[in-house]
């Protein structure tokens, strides 16, 4: 330890008030002759900081003169820097949460605002106190942001011959440090195993990990330093639900410990290095179930089923939301890959929303025969928690976790019977579905004229004016001379606003005609066009869009942009604009 270190030194005393001299000797060769440990540690690590002695009283009565010896013996802590603390014999459990409180207090209370290094020396303790001091240094460095610099037991009954000096003998000064380490580490793993979390796991390897490797001449395998990168990069996507990330990510580190398992296989190292792989091992199981198969993030059986075992995980970690929201996704995957067409677009976000909307349309209708039902279950509490912040009602996690373990072992009886799922229990006939078009129309002809060749609607609600409207017919014609599909005046629905300007009162009387027509429905694709027409009317159709969203499966949102200049559209209206998707 470095002098410049500032430090809180905690030692104790016994009742013995005639110690005998042996020359203590450190791990490193160092080596000091006197009555006590915590005067050879002081005196060869050059502590530069603050003393705890702590003593029972009757230690306190029966080892005055040892305490001072020891007080007046310290190279760098000064006598004011000296603080002794009275603690119970720690006969029963509760004298012994009395001690570990004692000594938090009084580390905290030094402590101030400043983290020093704690080092520990606990050569004449009472048996059961290393326990003790145990849980208040799991405390303050868990909790309380301290560090440990040191902790050291003085082995006098381990002393041996000085061949030096006959009559003083050598005793080891043990040092324990790395073994505080390595319990932190197994807690780190332990925390993986029960709650998913690399963290704790992935800042170990990156700052403390060094810290296991400092007795004696042991340096850190570079196979341990090559995980820390993926520890990290998973410890930060897994919570994030990720799902190609985790996958690669997973894939990564479980490569890098099979390079350790290949390079320190355990009949051939040593203890020191056996007992931090062995940690690493008891997780290898679970990352390489997240791993993706290979490096293409393609769909087929084996993709399905990593993220069914990532979904378990999920459940079983308590990531309820990551959970949900990867078994909808799922279900859309299963039909993907069930109706054996080309998965090369399963990732499209067009391609994969006609399926969920196949999905919503039977929900929709009603239509909860066979497996639709547990996806309907599944929107429903995937919305509960997307919109839980704007709810006064509380997720009941114990009902969601039941209800999520359903929803999974549905999914897997589906995985387990792939090929024998009827699909009609999921998808609804597309073929009798119609395009309906709903636009507004000001007295810019080009915007009808162009949604019309664009989206081939099968038919159309005009929302428009008394002036507008006279411009329909030769809108129709125009369209006709150019395109394949033909219209006529029965398809369309001309809803006429009495106030194109300032009607915003209309939106009543306009979405009850539309419920009139009976076609706003599941059965059927809605096109919404956001431009043209007043403000008004685009205020409409606004509205329209999030009043109908609830009514329909599927809801397109487009706007036509021609960057021509008002006066060449006037000149001529008929020419195609561009189409931007809104959604």
């Amino acid at each position: 330890m470095q002098s410049c270190d500032e430090i809180i030194f905690i030692t104790t005393i016994g009742v013995n008030p005639d110690y005998k001299p042996c020359v203590w000797r450190l791990d490193n060769g160092s080596q000091y002759e006197g009555k006590f440990a915590s005067v050879a540690l002081e005196n060869l690590l050059g502590f530069n900081g603050q003393c705890i002695l702590l003593a029972t009283k009757k230690a306190l009565d029966q080892s005055i003169k040892n305490i001072e010896e020891i007080k007046n013996s310290f190279k760098s802590i000064k006598p004011d820097s000296f603080h002794i603390l009275e603690i119970p014999d720690g006969k029963d459990s509760d004298e012994c949460f009395e001690i570990a409180e004692k000594l938090i207090n009084k580390i905290e209370a030094l402590a101030g605002e400043s983290r020093p290094k704690l080092v520990l020396d606990f050569t004449l303790s009472l048996r059961h106190l290393p326990f003790i001091y145990f849980c208040a240094l799991t405390y303050l460095t868990g909790l309380k942001s301290f560090n440990i610099g040191g902790i050291y037991s003085g082995a006098n009954e381990l002393s041996y011959e000085n061949t030096d000096s006959k009559s003083v003998k050598i005793a080891p000064i043990i040092n324990l440090t790395s073994i505080f380490k390595l319990i932190q580490l197994y807690q780190a793993f332990i925390q993986v195993n029960k709650t998913g979390h690399f963290n704790s796991l992935s800042s170990i390897v990156d700052k403390d990990f060094v810290e296991l490797f400092k007795n004696k001449n042991y340096n850190m395998p570079k196979e341990i330093k090559q995980l820390n990168d993926p520890l990290k990069r998973l410890a930060a996507c897994l919570p994030a639900g990720l799902v190609k990330d985790i996958g690669e990510e997973s894939k990564n580190l479980a490569n890098k410990i099979n390079v350790l398992k290949s390079t320190y296989k355990k009949e051939s190292t040593n203890s020191h290095i056996n007992l931090i792989l062995n940690g690493f091992f008891q997780f290898e199981e679970l990352i390489n179930e997240w791993s993706l198969a290979n490096k293409d993030f393609i769909l087929n059986m084996a993709e399905l089923s990593r993220e069914l075992d990532l979904i378990n995980s999920y459940i079983k970690f308590g990531y309820y939301q990551n959970a949900i929201i990867l078994l909808r996704e799922w279900y859309i995957n299963f039909v993907i890959l069930r109706t054996n067409t080309t998965t090369t677009k399963w990732l499209d976000k067009d391609y994969r929303y006609k399926f969920e909307s196949q999905l919503n349309c039977q929900v929709i209708n009603d239509k909860l025969k066979g497996q639709v039902f547990l996806w309907g279950k599944t929107r429903d509490i995937r919305n509960k928690f997307a919109h839980a912040f704007m709810k006064e009602d509380n997720i009941k996690k114990t009902t969601i976790k039941d209800d999520l373990g359903e929803i999974y072992n549905n999914c897997r009886f589906l995985y387990d019977n792939f090929n024998n799922i009827q699909l009609d229990d999921f998808l609804s006939d597309s073929s009798a579905r119609k395009k309906i078009l709903i636009t507004p129309l000001g007295r810019s002809s080009g915007v009808l004229y162009s949604a019309l060749i664009h989206f081939q609607p099968d038919f159309t609600i005009v929302i428009t004016s008394c002036e507008a409207i006279q411009d329909i017919d030769k809108i129709i014609t125009a369209v006709n001379n150019v395109s394949e599909i033909k219209f006529g005046q029965d398809d369309f629905k001309n809803l006429i606003m009495e106030d194109p300007f300032t009607g915003f009162n209309e939106f009543k009387s306009i979405y009850d005609s539309i419920e009139n027509l009976k076609i706003i429905n599941c059965e059927n694709d809605i096109i919404i066009n956001f431009t043209g027409g007043t403000t008004a009317m685009q205020f409409i159709v606004q509205t329209l869009a999030a009043k109908l969203s609830n009514k329909v499966a599927k809801i397109t949102k487009k706007a036509l942009i021609d960057k021509r200049s008002s006066v060449e559209q006037q000149n001529n209206p008929f020419e195609l604009s561009q189409v931007y998707d809104l959604d």
